[in-house]
């Protein structure tokens, strides 16, 4: 089988087989089999078909663009063994495949040798005779048409060797993909050079901005920068080949005339290198075969380079994006803290503000809401805070009685004592019996010591009691006592400790009602309720849910996460009654915002707030019926909607009926019944101006 030898202008040679292809093109493009460069040539030029019994034709694939076959310009032609192609910078020689027995890199050159033996001339023996059959021909032929692993080592001692060679290129190349930076790699890649080529010097080049030759790297036999010896290494190096390489892209071996043997080949990449290696001159060091060798070793190198470049450069940018990171939280951390600060002085700013504009002597920040219904509420508190009466707060379970008790004892002078709260109906009476006035050692089964009570813990501060309305007949007039007299004995005890203790009591039941049922002692009743507190519930506050959903909805925040909520849902949240107050409104924001992630709108509340369905019955006490009957209140919404409509209708009793759905005389009898004047018909017709007939 014929094979190719591919030589550019610098001499180089390259060895090319058809193997199972059917031609092989040539051109400019870089997916051409034999890249060409020159003037006039083509990205496709020319193709070499292989035709049955090792014919090959050459083909121009434009006809005015002809190559050169022996010198002759031909747009088609068929080529035999010893003919020389050329197109632009290459010359393409077909020569039967030859075998050159040398040790270092002879597989590869085995084309190149056949291409020298054919220019000498002497025949193809030493004796210019035929050669013998089964000899050295025979061999060389054989690596043309076979695979490198089926020649045994017993046939051809070299080409094992080289196998053997071609096998550590492989596991250098894997060690340099797995290098972990640009140094190792590149040192590694010159010191593989070496051993390749048999060079002694390797170089990694590049061309610099005044138009020389940079060294990015060298290395030598032992591993070390090269020698510089009398001067500096650059001058040692053939420049113009260098640059040459750089330019075109095509390996070059130096001048014959050079002072050292060198070969260059380029290195693909983002920006253009070359490998340079050389050694003492020595005609037979460098062949055709090495160039092709050290380019794709260089073209690995290449892969592995910008590998690790790439590595490098997303390692750099992963520090610089963690070190943004750690800067943006840092700062983030020092705005919160400086959001919190401002906060707070905000606040506190628009508590004294409030509480100046209000005429209040004292800031209430705890308290959320700033309606009608709840300065009413302050305004009671803030006058009897700086006073020792009890004060009993009513309203309904969740309007917030514990906190008003909270801030009444905030701003009393009790303020640095304790406050103690407990809710009565939390614990039987036994329980709130010992609770409240403690017991002494002994008293009882487990009393293994004497144990304060809450009228002693709370001595000098304020008593919270809730629930008061629960509370026992026994247990009622014990604490009856402790109101009269001031004293306190413990369960158990004989001796009584003096206690100064503001109770301050609530409930959410109607006292009043249970005096009068006998439930509730009355002489305790006047003592707790020197000051009553009515709190409103939250549906007789609406204007202050929005201000509740801010505050609840930053405390969810601080928990969770960012929160928001969106119009239509906080408009549903101020349309609903809301019957469990505002520990409802609480709770049912906190399951909204564990449910929408961060955004509650509509569809994340519940059904009944959305729908504003209410659980809790009409309270007749909120309808303002003042004892009135439903007669009565129908009565009164007849005349106003009546009256609205004659005096609307100017007294036309057509229209008036009419609007109302009634007929005339059935207007006229509900008018008389519900005492309203209705003017008759000639009043109403004299009213009216005279029409004058047409034409009058």
């Amino acid at each position: 089988m014929l094979g190719l030898m591919v030589a550019n202008r610098q001499g180089t040679a390259t060895p090319m087989e058809f193997r199972d292809r059917a031609f092989v093109l040539l051109g400019r493009a870089r997916h051409c089999d034999v890249h060409v460069d020159g003037e006039g040539v083509l990205d496709e030029h020319a193709r070499l078909e292989r035709e049955p019994d090792d014919v090959v034709r050459v083909v121009a694939l434009d006809a005015s663009r002809p190559v050169l076959v022996n010198g002759r310009a031909v747009v088609e032609a068929t080529l035999r063994e010893g003919d020389r192609l050329r197109i632009g910078t290459v010359e393409v020689s077909l020569r039967a495949p030859v075998r050159e027995p040398r040790s270092r890199l002879a597989a590869l050159g085995a084309f190149a040798s056949a291409a020298d033996s054919s220019d000498t001339g002497d025949g193809d023996g030493a004796d210019g005779g035929e050669p013998a059959p089964g000899g050295a021909l025979e061999l060389r032929s054989r690596l043309a048409l076979e695979e490198l692993t089926e020649i045994s080592p017993e046939e051809l001692p070299d080409v094992a060797h080289e196998l053997r060679t071609l096998r550590r290129i492989l596991e250098v190349n894997k060690r340099l993909a797995r290098a972990p930076d640009e140094e190792t790699l590149l040192e590694g890649f010159l010191d593989a050079a070496n051993a390749l080529a048999g060079s002694e010097r390797a170089f990694l080049l590049a061309a610099d901005e005044e138009g020389g030759v940079a060294v990015l790297r060298s290395r030598d036999l032992a591993g070390q920068e090269p020698a510089r010896g009398a001067g500096p290494v650059e001058r040692e190096l053939d420049r113009e080949l260098v640059l040459e390489v750089l330019s075109s892209g095509i390996a070059g071996v130096a001048s014959p005339g050079a002072p050292r043997a060198a070969l260059c080949v380029p290195l693909p990449g983002s920006e253009p290198l070359a490998l340079y290696v050389d050694a003492r001159q020595d005609d037979d060091l460098f062949r055709p075969g090495d160039a092709p060798l050290l380019t794709a070793f260089g073209e690995q190198v290449s892969v592995a380079l910008e590998r690790v470049r790439l590595l490098g450069e997303t390692e750099r940018q992963q520090q610089a994006l963690r070190r943004a990171a750690e800067q943006a939280e840092r700062l983030n951390r020092r705005l919160a803290e400086l959001l919190e600060r401002r906060t707070a002085e905000l606040r506190a700013v628009r508590a004294d503000l409030a509480a100046v504009d209000e005429g209040f002597r004292h800031r209430y920040e705890e308290i959320v809401g700033r309606g009608p219904a709840m300065l009413a509420v302050l305004r009671q508190v803030d006058r009897i805070a700086d006073t020792n009466v009890p004060v009993l707060f009513e309203g309904e379970s969740g309007t917030g009685k514990e906190l008003l008790a909270r801030a009444l004892h905030a701003s009393s002078g009790r303020r640095g004592a304790r406050f103690v709260a407990e809710n009565c109906a939390a614990l039987p009476d036994t329980l709130l019996e010992n609770e409240l006035f403690g017991h002494e050692r002994g008293a009882f089964t487990g009393a293994d010591a004497a144990t304060q009570g809450l009228f002693e813990r709370a001595d000098g501060g304020t008593l919270f009691l809730d629930e008061v309305g629960d509370m026992s007949q026994s247990l009622q007039k014990r604490l009856l006592r402790v109101l009269q007299e001031g004293e306190v004995r413990r369960v158990g005890g004989s001796t009584v400790t003096k206690v100064d203790v503001r109770v301050v009591t609530a409930t959410n039941r109607d006292l009043s009602q249970l005096v009068r049922e006998g439930r509730f002692r009355e002489d305790l009743f006047y003592r707790l309720a020197v000051v009553k507190v009515r709190v409103p519930p939250l549906r007789e506050r609406r204007e202050d849910v929005p201000e509740l959903v801010r505050h609840f909805v930053a405390r969810v925040a601080q928990e969770a996460g960012p929160c928001e909520v969106t119009d239509p849902a906080l408009d549903a949240l101020v349309r609903y009654d809301w019957p469990g107050n505002i520990r409802q409104l609480d709770n049912e924001l906190r399951r909204a915002a564990a449910l929408s992630r961060g955004l509650v709108d509509l569809d994340s509340l519940s059904e009944e707030v959305r729908e504003n369905r209410s659980s809790r019955p009409a309270d007749p006490s909120s309808l303002g019926l003042d004892g009135r009957d439903l007669r009565a209140l129908v009565e009164e919404l007849e005349v106003r909607v009546v009256g609205a409509v004659l005096e609307r209708e100017a007294g036309n009793i057509t229209r008036a009926a009419r609007a109302l759905g009634l007929s005339r005389l059935g207007l006229r009898k509900k008018a008389q019944r519900l005492g309203l004047a209705v003017p008759n018909a000639a009043a109403a017709a004299s009213a009216r101006p005279e029409r004058r007939r047409a034409g009058s």
